[in-house]
C-alpha cells in the first residue's frame, strides 16, 4: 500500500469518495458532514454529521490504512476517542471499539479506486495543500480589480460571522453582554479549542463570572467549570489547591457541572495560549474589565482593544503555563497583539457590526469595519500561499480576509469556474 493517510484525510475532506456509504457492519450511512480537522492530540475529524439507517448521529471520525492502527495507536483506551462515531479505512482487517467496549462502524474505501485518485492528484499537484493552480496567472489581474475582488470576498466572510451572531443574540435575548462573551470565547479558543470554549461561555455566564468578584474566584470558576480542578493537585502547590477549593464552594452556590476535561487540545498550541493560560487571561480580564461589551461598543483605534484584552494575570501564571510544567520564568502574561487582532477580526468586528444593525446606530459599524483596514496583514499558511506562490500583495487584515474566503471557497474545493479571480483573468485575455 503506497497511500500516505495524509491522502485519505484529504480524499475525506473533500468527499470524493461520495457521500453514501455500507458500512461494515452492512448498514447504510449517508455523510452530511465529513468534519472539521482536528489536531494531533485526537480525532482527525471533529464535528462530523452522518446518518445509518434511520439515526443521525454527530461526533469525530478517525481514518487509518488498517483498522487494526485503531490499537497499534492507543485509540481504544484513551478517552479523547470516546466521542468517535465513524472510522474511514482501506483495510478492514479488526472490529474496533472504545475504552467501554463500544464497537465503531468502519467505512471501508475502495484501495484500488484510492490508489488511481492518489497517482492522479500526485500527477496534478492537487493533493498539495500549498499548490495553487492559477498561481502563474494572478500577476496578470488588473491589481484593482483584484482588490475590489477581495474586498467583496472579505465582506462576504465577515457577513457569514454576522449571520452566526445574529442567530445567538436571538437565542440569548439581545443580552449584547452575554452575545459578547459567547461570541468571544469561540474566538478565545483560537482554531484547536474552539468548541471548549464554546461549551464553557454556554455553562457559565458573564454575569455569574462577574458576581465572583476578585480575580482568584474568577479564575477558581473559569479552571473549575472547565474540568481543570477536578483531581488532585501535590501538596506544595498550595495555589492549585486552594483554587480547587474555592471552586467547590462556587460550583455549589451557583449549581455548575464541568464540561468534559478531555475536549480540550495542547497540540499543537504555542504556550502562551494553553488553556489554562488562556483561561487566566479570561479571568484577569473579567475582573479588571466587567464592563467590557459597553468598552467595546465604542471602540475606535485597535490600540484601545489592546488595552482592554492584553491585562495582566495574576502572580502565578506569570511562572506557570500549565500547573504540571512547574514553576518558569515567563513573561507577564499578557495575551500577544497578534492574538488580539485574531479576536478583533473573528469576533469583535462581526459582533460590534451586529449590534449596529439590532440598534440602528450604524456609525459603530463604520468603526468596526476600519478596524480591519487598521490591523496588519494576517500570517497563516493560506496566505502564505498566495504571496509566495502568486506573489500577491496585501496591506492589512481586511484584504487578508478576502484571501482566505477566496481560498475557502474555490481554491481548496478546485471551483474554478465560479472564481471571481480566474473570471478576471480570462474576461483581461479575451479579444
Amino acid at each position: 500500500m503506497n497511500i500516505p493517510e495524509t491522502f485519505i484525510h484529504y480524499v475525506w475532506e473533500k468527499g470524493l469518495a461520495g457521500q453514501h456509504f455500507t458500512l461494515d457492519t452492512g448498514d447504510e450511512c449517508q455523510i452530511l458532514k465529513p468534519g472539521k480537522r482536528g489536531n494531533r492530540d485526537g480525532p482527525d475529524f471533529e464535528n462530523t454529521e452522518l446518518v445509518i439507517g434511520r439515526q443521525r448521529l454527530a461526533g469525530n471520525a478517525e481514518i487509518h490504512l488498517r483498522s487494526s492502527d485503531w490499537f497499534r495507536h492507543g485509540h481504544h483506551t484513551d478517552p479523547v476517542y470516546d466521542k468517535t462515531i465513524l472510522h474511514i479505512v482501506l483495510k478492514n482487517d479488526a472490529i474496533i471499539c472504545n475504552k467501554d467496549g463500544k464497537i465503531i462502524p468502519a467505512v471501508v474505501l475502495p484501495e484500488e479506486d484510492i490508489e488511481k485518485l492518489f497517482q492522479s492528484c500526485r500527477q496534478n499537484g492537487h493533493h498539495n495543500p500549498e499548490y495553487l493552480r492559477c498561481a502563474e496567472y494572478v500577476s496578470l489581474c488588473d491589481p484593482t480589480q483584484l482588490m475590489k475582488q477581495l474586498k467583496i470576498l472579505s465582506i462576504s466572510r465577515t457577513e457569514k460571522k454576522v449571520t452566526r451572531i445574529m442567530k445567538t443574540a436571538e437565542q440569548s435575548a439581545f443580552d449584547w453582554t452575554e452575545v459578547a462573551w459567547k461570541t468571544l470565547s469561540s474566538a478565545f479558543g483560537l482554531s484547536h479549542n474552539t468548541v471548549p470554549m464554546e461549551w464553557l461561555s454556554n455553562s457559565l455566564s458573564w454575569k455569574t463570572l462577574c458576581r465572583a468578584g476578585n480575580v482568584f474566584s474568577c479564575e477558581a470558576l473559569l479552571l473549575g467549570q472547565a474540568g481543570f480542578l477536578q483531581k488532585d493537585f501535590p501538596a506544595d502547590n498550595g495555589y492549585m489547591n486552594a483554587l480547587r477549593q474555592e471552586f467547590t464552594h462556587l460550583q455549589n452556590k451557583f449549581s455548575l457541572t464541568p464540561i468534559d476535561i478531555y475536549a480540550w487540545k495542547y497540540s499543537p498550541v504555542r504556550p502562551s495560549s494553553m488553556p489554562e493560560t488562556r483561561l487566566a487571561q479570561i479571568a484577569a480580564l473579567v475582573s479588571k474589565v466587567p464592563d467590557l461589551f459597553s468598552q467595546l461598543s465604542t471602540v475606535k483605534k485597535i490600540k484601545d482593544l489592546y488595552r482592554i484584552f492584553r491585562q495582566p494575570v495574576s502572580g502565578y501564571w506569570k511562572n506557570h503555563w500549565r500547573p504540571e510544567t512547574g514553576r518558569q520564568q515567563l513573561s507577564a502574561g499578557k495575551a500577544g497583539k497578534t492574538s488580539v487582532d485574531v479576536w478583533t477580526i473573528n469576533a469583535v468586528v462581526p459582533l460590534l457590526i451586529a449590534f449596529s444593525r439590532h440598534t440602528g446606530r450604524k456609525e459603530t459599524e463604520e468603526n468596526a469595519l476600519h478596524l480591519l483596514n487598521c490591523i496588519s496583514p494576517e500570517q497563516n499558511k493560506i496566505i502564505d500561499i498566495f504571496v509566495r506562490n502568486a506573489g500577491l500583495k496585501v496591506s492589512n487584515a481586511f484584504e487578508t480576509q478576502g484571501v482566505i474566503e477566496l481560498y475557502s471557497s474555490c481554491c481548496s474545493i478546485f471551483a474554478c469556474t465560479t472564481c471571481p479571480v480566474m473570471k478576471n483573468i480570462l474576461c483581461k485575455n479575451q479579444p
